[in-house]
């Protein structure tokens, strides 16, 4: 019951990210979104398992943690130094930050319900599963429980806005192609990540989360820098993107250390 409840609401939470996004922008709303659910998706496992403490690899985990918090921040804040040349003003709305808060905490939620369902792979390997199929079982039902909200949204704006016309017009070889290579690379994403985290030991899901979380950042960040999407922006941005990048690296090498220990 934990992967379907857990991934019914984390599809909620993917609806009030998008929400999230058009009101405050992509930058402030990644922001929010990704610090709430680092911090979140990492320490509530902890506390629900009972497994939370000060020991030194816990502690590395924290600062690790902490860290990660401290680079989004700064990315976010280079992302609104750049929007805010680019179009003027960022605007901002008390709804837009509650929609944020809300998709960063069911965005955590998934990783809890992982984290509380991962008996069900154990379950797998005990009847003689390879432990990278056992974890699929798990996203079968998360992911399904998750979709059905996420697909009842889309078809009440499909039909609100009547906007269904529209997929015919716009090059659907090119963009059906990149929507479905889009899903395959995320869900190839997720099936990795099932598989690593039992081999980050017991807390492995409180380590793996804010890990995959910041290099998924790095990436886009640095791919961002790469392809010349920062070549207009104030120096500043620039700087204050690079520190983040910076500081996320260093987060990363904090998560590893402490899955080392």
């Amino acid at each position: 019951m934990a992967a379907l409840s857990f991934g019914f609401a984390w599809g909620f939470g993917a609806i009030l990210f998008g929400l999230s996004v058009d009101r405050l922008g992509v930058s402030v709303a990644n922001s929010l979104v990704i610090g709430l659910s680092s911090a979140l998706g990492s320490l509530v496992p902890l506390i629900v398992q009972g497994t939370i403490g000060f020991e030194p690899r816990q502690l590395v985990l924290f600062l690790g943690v902490a860290t990660f918090l401290a680079g989004v921040c700064l990315c976010g804040a280079a992302g609104t130094m750049r929007d805010a040349k680019a179009s003027g003003v960022v605007a901002r709305s008390r709804v837009g930050y509650l929609f944020a808060a809300g998709a960063g905490i069911m965005s955590a939620v998934f990783n809890v319900g992982y984290s509380l369902a991962l008996p069900i792979a154990d379950t797998g390997v005990r009847l003689g599963s390879p432990l990278f199929l056992a974890t699929n079982c798990i996203w079968l039902l998360m992911l399904a429980a998750g979709s059905v909200p996420n697909l009842a949204f889309c078809g009440y704006l499909l039909a609100r806005n009547g906007s269904w016309k529209l997929f015919p017009d716009a090059s659907p070889h090119r963009t059906w192609g990149f929507s479905v290579l889009m899903g395959l690379l995320w869900g190839a994403s997720i099936f990795l990540y099932g598989a690593a985290t039992p081999l980050l030991g017991k807390i492995g899901p409180s380590i793996g989360w804010p890990l995959s979380l910041a290099i998924a950042l790095v990436v886009a960040n640095g791919m961002g820098l790469w392809l010349g999407e920062w070549r207009s922006s104030p120096v500043a941005a620039v700087r204050k993107m690079r520190l983040g990048i910076l500081t996320l690296l260093g987060a990363i090498v904090l998560c590893a250390i402490s899955s080392a220990m």
